[in-house]
């Protein structure tokens, strides 16, 4: 839960920045760092010690598939503004479902 309030925090936040530098630099790095290491060891929570190995795998590999399908959406959606728009408002129906 806390994630993904988190993530509506920094998208409402980057949608108040207009220069694409600034949005790099300052939101989009925390975001996805936090949200990669909070995953990661909450992924290695749930599985026993002898399945770390294959749990901490699994995770990255779903990690990078997000990121092929963010190039992939950002080849579609050219701007900037809109890519981040059309990332950030699915975490909106995820909250709504968890409650």
């Amino acid at each position: 839960m806390f994630t993904f309030l988190y993530s509506i925090r920094l998208d409402i936040k980057s949608k108040l920045i207009s220069s694409f530098i600034v949005h790099v630099l300052l939101i989009n790095n925390k975001n996805i760092l936090i949200l990669y290491i909070l995953f990661h060891y909450l992924g290695m929570e749930l599985v026993g010690p002898s399945k770390r190995v294959w749990a901490g795998i699994v995770v990255a590999y779903f990690f990078a598939f997000g990121l092929v399908i963010l190039a992939g959406l950002g080849y579609v959606i050219r701007h900037w503004m809109y890519l981040e728009l059309a990332v950030s408002v699915p975490v909106v129906f995820f909250i709504s479902y968890w409650w």
